[in-house]
């Protein structure tokens, strides 16, 4: 939505590209916790993770934090993917318009992000 809205006009541009940064930053920065989380349990062992049922069947934490970073890396690169593409829809004086939100990103934890 907020995409296509500036790719059609100008008219929110100072609303929407904000907010759509904004949640690009906020999901790799989500990414990037969530991920280093699970590395932290695999470091320690997954002795102090509950082993949950579903039903009869017994549900493996490692394997559930297993298919958590695949299907996280996935969407991560998804999301890329998508931000990539609003570089060639939308014109360059867009993207001016943000600079300072950019430029204070440099630091993210997540360095598909920053990439």
């Amino acid at each position: 939505g907020y995409s296509s809205s500036m790719v059609l006009s100008d008219r929110f541009l100072f609303q929407a590209m904000p907010r759509l940064l904004t949640l690009w930053f906020e999901f790799g920065e989500f990414a990037q916790q969530t991920l280093k989380q699970i590395e932290e349990l695999e470091r320690k062992g997954w002795t102090n993770v509950a082993v949950r049922q579903s039903g009869k069947k017994k549900i493996d934490p490692e394997q559930q934090a297993q298919t958590l970073v695949v299907n996280l890396k996935r969407s991560v690169q998804n999301v890329n993917a998508i931000v990539e593409s609003w570089f060639e829809k939308l014109r360059s004086y867009q993207w001016a318009t943000s600079c300072a939100q950019l430029i204070s990103r440099i630091c993210h934890p997540s360095e598909p992000v920053v990439n």
